[in-house]
């Protein structure tokens, strides 16, 4: 597995001045789009998840059909388990479609995504913002160790969070005279944006429960991770005391084959690891 992890600390006229400026310049190129109104978000921006750790071959900068087969393959197995005019869709789902699209390229790796809530707010924009809040605390840190994010947001203002795109980078900065003092940014993918950049910065805040002045707040952001299967298989049986033929040995997670799941299997299934 190829892995591209970058970080740019930038203040230019491009990006604009900022206190700090973090941004996986990697994802760029990776960036893809796609055509209305076949409207696969989800499935697009989950593509550019993969393709940027390298699941998918090709040329970075170009959409080859590969890409889009990827592209239709999720989507078609996120748009079938999702009911029409859902109020909040379903990450959850997409995430099993992208394991699925692992699971014909490789048997070794199964993804987690982990659900984090933004909460909602009232008023204008600046009424709610994350200078500690824990989630936002939690994107810069995914950010910074080279983890792109899935969020779902309100593109179009109407109180529902329902389009989703992948989170690259933050930048945020601290004005006196401003409201509020601090500002607090994250630049996100639009596969939506065909004949513009793609990238768009927008306030770091939840969505709203009404339209005011809301467009772009977040609703749900994702962690996402790639655990190798067979420390996968440790966890789910982790101090399992009942390991034996009868159950194939907790699934294989007993390495050594002494009845448990312990230590000496994790450090095993490493010296194996190694080994390969």
């Amino acid at each position: 597995m190829k892995v591209i992890l970058g970080l740019l600390l930038l203040c230019s006229p491009l990006f604009g001045s900022w206190d700090v400026e973090v941004i996986l310049p990697s994802v760029v190129e990776y960036k893809t789009t796609y055509n209305w109104p076949e409207m696969n978000d989800g499935a697009t921006s989950a593509t550019m998840w993969l393709r940027y750790f390298g699941f998918i071959d090709g040329d970075p900068n170009t959409q080859t059909d590969e890409v889009n087969e990827v592209i239709d393959l999720i989507n078609i197995m996120y748009d079938e388990s999702i009911p029409p005019y859902q109020i909040e869709p379903n990450v959850m789902v997409l995430g099993e479609a992208m394991q699925t699209y692992l699971s014909y390229q490789t048997g070794d790796y199964t993804l987690i995504l982990l659900e984090e809530s933004v909460a909602r707010h009232e008023g204008p924009w600046y009424v709610r913002y994350y200078q500690y809040d824990e989630v936002w605390e939690s994107l810069k840190s995914e950010i910074n160790a080279g983890r792109p994010m899935l969020v779902t947001v309100d593109n179009g203002a109407t109180g529902e969070a329902l389009y989703i795109v992948i989170v690259i980078g933050y930048r945020w900065r601290y004005d006196i005279n401003a409201v509020p003092e601090v500002t607090i940014q994250y630049l996100a993918i639009d596969p939506s944006l065909i004949y513009q950049s793609g990238f768009r910065w927008e306030h770091y805040r939840g969505a709203c429960y009404t339209t005011h002045n809301c467009g772009w707040g977040i609703g749900y952001q994702y962690k996402l991770r790639l655990i190798p299967n067979k420390l996968h298989l440790i966890l789910l049986n982790w101090l399992h005391k009942d390991c034996g033929p009868r159950n194939n040995w907790c699934d294989n997670s007993d390495i050594n084959n002494d009845g448990v799941v312990n230590l000496a299997d994790y450090a095993l299934m490493c010296l194996l690891a190694i080994e390969e």
